[in-house]
């Protein structure tokens, strides 16, 4: 037989050789491929006999528990393994059938069943599945899930009001099915015994007189909360309701209807107002004097005779009112206790407590501490990280109505304050003066809803401190100091009185002295402190009825001479007495004064001074020497042309290419030498191209037919009869510019080529061969031919060196020249 799985494997090559029986023997070779099918010859089977696991019984229900893992020999089907539970019939436990992961399914109780025993069974799917299993045991370890039980769903007690002391009620009892300590259990009386009348044992649950003799005419009955905690983590806790009845022994007290009477009452309430009414039965017979019971309050107590100050209480009817208004300031809670007295003889009482809770009202205005006027001292350039001052009020309502805010009633650019602290400092934007007094109104207010407030002053004064202060070196660390601060500014402001009577000393700040400070001489580096202080003359400027007047602080040479025994800094007797000793004062010395730069010295002052004037004499050099080279070139240029209006009476007008009618240009030399030509001499001139043709220079006369270009008017009409001519047609070999009048309306301040033409007046009878050829010209006729200007044009003007008209558009600063056919026509 072929075993597949273990030793042969599942897979053979043969190789087949074929012989004949001839001669010579002839042979032949071929490959069988024999694959070995499996059969399902092998059972699954687990690496143990069996599998034991403790889990807790808290644990959540799909909790994985445990992962069993069988194998199987086999291939394919016969090998795969599906898992299933065996001789499992609670249904607590679940697997995975392929995986073969074991879950919690549903939750589990070990109080109920604390081990489970069963099989895992692993099954092949071949044909003729094989299978095998597994033995699992779990234990449930114990969690603390059971609360304590009592025997009773309630217990009743009595005993005899006469009972001595640790006398026996009777016993409460709770069990608890956990196991170990989470089902020991403690035993306590929750409530119900404020006064201590019983105990409870806390083991046994055993419940005893805690006094001498109990009193049924003052708590006849008792009703107490028992207690039960496991010792388990977390514990658990069950009550259970106790309740202790006094037996009356043969005789009969009046009982209060309650053992204690509630009351909140709102504060100011009208004297009279009822606060509530006690009742108390006597079980004595009916309509004997026995039974009719009398009510007072207990006075005999601090709290009861409060209350018969306080209170009235009718004496037939239990109800209680007011005397007086009541304050929730002066009383928030006020228990006594009510007496019920019956007639018979001797009599016998009963007592009940009466519980009235004053309930508070907004009716307290906040109150600033210790002064409705804060003065405060600062340096006026120093940044203070910690608030400069802190307000503070009270306000004796509580809750919201005692909680204060705080605001300024003035607005500050300077300072800042704390809705909430109180706390004052210096804005970070902003910046003090020095040697100024700032005064600001502040307002304190509660949170009730119609809020109550309280105004008062803030006042800041700033000073300079190289001024005003003097440092004191101290052997003392900066903790001690700041417990000692308030001791050591009175004992200060003493010695200052001695010269100033109304005086005071306050420290601007203290520092621990760093290791390379002069002023830490020998002193250990932990224990030296420098304490900068300043002085006020007198204390005017301490109240509102100061806050006009400005502060007077002493100068630092004043303290010196005060505090400073001599030059080297050794201090004044005064601060060499034994009441300084706990501060240990080293030196005195005054605040260092800043250093100064150069340039705020008197000599950098000169310096600078001299700079500037020599810097300002320099420019006005520049200036005059600029203006003389432009002057004299100036004159130079005017003097190389002659502009004459009665020598240059035929002076033409030229026209640009591109321009859109008669254009500005800067005045040319007349030579026509390109390398000869001068600069313009004057802002607002033209210059009119003359035929090399005519006889006359710019100091003759220039023909009537040049002089309005008649000569080429052909040629022009030829490249444009509406507009006017391209440059390179006015221009002439030869030609000599001449200087020529601006057009009529040309504003004078303009550069060339901005020419704006104001409105020209209609033009009549002109004829631009008859025009005159300069000032002075009376060559017009026909005046009663009127001319309207073309489409896209709105006037019509004479150019005055030319004498030509021509057409503008006062919109689009369009110009164009008016052919003198069209003013024939327009006749």
């Amino acid at each position: 037989s072929i075993d597949r799985d273990i030793v042969d494997g599942d897979h053979y090559e043969l190789i087949i050789e074929v012989k004949d029986s001839g001669s010579p023997e002839l042979s032949g070779t071929g490959t069988v491929s024999v694959l070995i099918i499996d059969e399902n010859d092998n059972d699954p089977y687990f690496n143990d006999t069996s599998v034991a696991v403790t889990i807790d019984e808290c644990i959540d229900p799909y909790t994985y528990v445990y992962n069993f893992t069988a194998y199987d020999i086999d291939d394919g089907l016969n090998s795969l393994l599906n898992y299933r539970l065996v001789n499992h019939l609670l249904g607590h436990f679940t697997i995975e059938t392929e995986l073969g992961w074991l879950y919690v399914d549903t939750a589990l109780d070990r109080e109920t069943l604390d081990q489970y025993a069963f099989y895992i069974e692993a099954k092949d799917n071949g044909v003729g599945a094989r299978s095998a299993s597994i033995e699992i045991e779990i234990t449930l370890s114990d969690c603390n899930d059971n609360y304590p039980v009592f025997s009773e769903v309630s217990y009743s007690f009595d005993i005899a009001e006469n009972s001595l002391l640790y006398t026996n009620v009777s016993a409460v009892t709770a069990t608890d099915a956990d196991d170990g300590v989470n089902a020991e259990i403690e035993y306590s009386i929750l409530s119900g015994d404020s006064n201590g009348h019983f105990s409870i044992d806390t083991s046994t649950g055993v419940i005893q007189a805690a006094i001498d003799s109990l009193d049924r005419e003052s708590i006849d009955v008792y009703e107490m909360i028992c207690q039960a905690v496991d010792k388990g983590s977390p514990a658990l806790t069950t009550t259970v309701a106790c309740t202790i009845t006094i037996n009356d022994e043969n005789d009969e007290y009046p009982i209060f209807t309650k053992t204690k009477y509630s009351k909140t009452f709102d504060e100011n309430q009208a004297q009279g107002t009822v606060v509530l009414t006690v009742t108390a039965e006597d079980n004595d017979e009916s309509g004997n004097v026995n039974s009719e019971v009398e009510y007072s309050i207990d006075s005999s107590s601090l709290q009861g005779s409060t209350a018969d100050s306080v209170f009235t209480i009718n004496s037939a009817t239990g109800q209680i009112t007011t005397q007086q208004i009541l304050d929730y300031e002066q009383y928030q809670y006020i228990e006594f206790n009510v007496v019920a007295t019956d007639k018979g003889s001797p009599s016998l009482n009963a007592t009940s407590v009466v519980n009235v809770t004053i309930n508070d009202l907004n009716d307290n205005y906040p109150v600033f501490q210790p002064t409705d006027f804060y003065s405060v001292e600062i340096i006026y350039d120093k940044t203070y990280t910690d608030p400069i001052e802190t307000l503070s009020a009270t306000d004796d309502d509580s809750g919201a109505y005692g909680t204060v805010t705080y605001e300024f009633k003035d607005i500050s650019f300077e300072f800042e304050l704390d809705e909430d602290t109180g706390n004052v400092r210096i804005r970070s934007t902003a910046s003090v003066s020095a040697d100024t007094k700032y005064v600001i109104r502040i307002r304190a207010s509660d949170g009730g809803d119609t809020s109550l407030t309280t105004d008062g002053y803030l006042r800041v004064d700033t000073f300079i401190d190289y001024e005003r202060l003097v440092s004191l070196t101290l052997a003392i660390s900066e903790d001690d100091f700041e417990g000692l601060e308030e001791t050591f500014i009175q004992l200060m402001t003493a010695v200052l009185q001695q010269y100033y009577s109304d005086g005071r000393v306050g420290v601007a700040y203290y520092e621990r002295n760093s290791p390379s400070s002069r002023r830490r001489r020998a002193v250990n580096e932990e224990q030296s402190i420098t304490v900068h202080i300043y002085g006020i003359s007198d204390n005017s400027t301490d109240g509102i009825s100061g806050v006009e007047n400005l502060k007077t602080f002493l100068n630092k040479a004043s303290l010196l001479s005060i505090f400073r025994a001599d030059s080297d800094g050794t201090p004044a007797t005064d601060l060499q007495a034994s009441a300084f000793d706990d501060f240990a004062i080293l030196s005195v010395e005054g605040y260092p004064d800043p250093s100064t730069d150069f340039i705020d010295t008197p000599a950098g002052i000169a310096v600078v001074t001299i700079c500037t004037l020599l810097l300002i004499a320099l420019l006005v050099g520049i200036a005059v020497a600029v203006w003389y080279f432009c002057f004299r070139n100036r004159h130079n240029n005017q003097s190389k042309v002659d502009i004459n209006s009665g020598k240059n009476a035929g002076k033409l007008t030229g026209l640009r290419n591109g321009t859109r009618g008669p254009t500005s240009t800067t005045a040319l030399k007349t030579s026509t030498d390109k390398s000869s030509v001068t600069k313009p001499t004057a802002r607002n001139v033209n210059r009119t191209p003359v035929d090399s043709n005519s006889k006359n220079t710019i100091t003759g006369k220039v023909s009537k037919q040049d002089q309005y270009g008649l000569g080429r008017e052909k040629e022009l009409n030829n490249q444009n009869n509406n507009g006017p001519p391209k440059k390179e047609l006015l221009k002439r070999k030869g030609t000599t510019p001449v200087v020529a009048p601006a057009p009529v309306g040309a504003r004078n301040d303009r550069a060339p080529g901005e020419w704006k033409h104001a409105p020209a007046a209609k033009i009549s009878n002109v004829r631009p061969d008859t025009v005159g050829s300069g000032p002075g010209s009376k060559t017009e006729t026909n005046k009663n031919i009127k001319m309207k200007p073309s489409k896209g044009f709105d006037g019509m003007a004479i150019d005055p060196g030319s004498g030509r008209v021509y057409e503008y558009n006062t919109k689009t600063g369009e110009r164009r020249w008016v052919s003198r056919k069209q003013l024939e026509n327009s006749k």
